[in-house]
């Protein structure tokens, strides 16, 4: 559990600075390939491995804004999407040329705590395993089990791997071996912002 939690929730880290240029038109509603539906509004961007295979060129490596990018691992990112493995989507108003407010979706074998007993024993390790992990002390803000549009949640809010962001997650149980989590990072000066807009974005999911 611990693992793949963490492993989930670290990986927007390295994304959210790369793909700054993507640009997808974004409906109300949304219908992810992964088995859920959520309301998106208009001025977040989608990437999705379906929108990739429409526009294979939106990851063009030869376009001046990506001169600098390690190419490796822009195509690392590209697979992960492309591959189903990941979603994203960018916040274009809040946005700005040092960091892109992202939310990233994954799913990963594993099962959510289902008491408090469990929640607390993974609560109390994961501080620890996020520093090994970002290389630095993690502080955690929240940790949790929470109810949200009648579904179970695992709730996390941490400080980011960047300096001056935060980590905001939900996990559900999207089937009994299978969680989805939607993590939510963003810079610290607009935490309270985004984090009001992420419970709304959240509330509208639906899980098929």
């Amino acid at each position: 559990m611990k693992k793949n939690f963490i492993r989930v929730n670290c990986f927007t880290v390295p994304i959210i600075t790369l793909l700054i240029f993507v640009s997808l038109a974004s409906g109300e509603t949304y219908q992810s390939s992964f088995g859920f539906s959520i309301n998106i509004p208009p001025h977040w961007l989608v990437m999705s491995g379906e929108e990739i295979k429409k526009n294979p060129d939106l990851f063009d490596f030869d376009k001046g804004a990506f001169k600098n990018v390690d190419k490796n691992f822009f195509q690392q990112i590209k697979n992960q999407v492309a591959q189903g493995k990941a979603e994203i989507y960018y916040n274009q108003n809040t946005s700005d040329n040092y960091f892109w407010d992202s939310i990233n979706v994954t799913k990963a074998i594993e099962r959510m705590p289902q008491n408090n007993s469990e929640m607390k024993k993974i609560c109390n390790n994961l501080p620890s395993e996020f520093a090994k992990i970002f290389g630095k002390p993690v502080k955690f803000y929240s940790c949790e089990l929470r109810k949200i549009s009648g579904l179970n949640a695992f709730y996390i809010e941490y400080d980011g791997i960047a300096e001056n962001t935060r980590g905001i997650a939900y996990t559900f149980q999207f089937t009994q071996n299978v969680t989805i989590t939607f993590t939510l990072t963003c810079k610290n000066k607009i935490v309270n912002v985004m984090r009001k807009e992420f419970d709304d974005i959240i509330a509208s999911v639906k899980i098929k």
